[in-house]
């Protein structure tokens, strides 16, 4: 989330630049240029809140989840009736 934050913060201070340079060739009103800094304060508040917070931690993976590491093989699967067993044997076998 940090990386996008200042991503878009950065994006955000060359709006800001480009806001004051531009007021008068623009007709930009000063009270936009105003707003603009005060949302880019909040925005530069809440990238240091977020980046200070550290990496978080990575969420676990769908075998950590089911608690299996590796695939079934054949060789670890027990024959009998699966989802894609017809009347004479398994589709993937053949």
């Amino acid at each position: 989330m940090c990386k996008h934050i200042t991503a878009y913060s950065a994006a955000e201070l060359k709006w800001v630049k480009y806001t004051e340079a531009n007021v008068t060739s623009c007709g930009i009103p000063a009270e936009v240029v105003t707003q603009l800094k005060q949302v880019h304060t909040n925005t530069e508040q809440t990238k240091e809140k977020i980046c200070a917070a550290g990496p978080a931690a990575a969420p676990p993976s769908l075998s950590d989840a089911l608690g299996t590491s590796r695939l079934p093989t054949p060789e670890t699967t027990k024959s009998g009736s699966g989802t894609l067993d017809t009347l004479t044997g398994s589709v993937i076998q053949r």
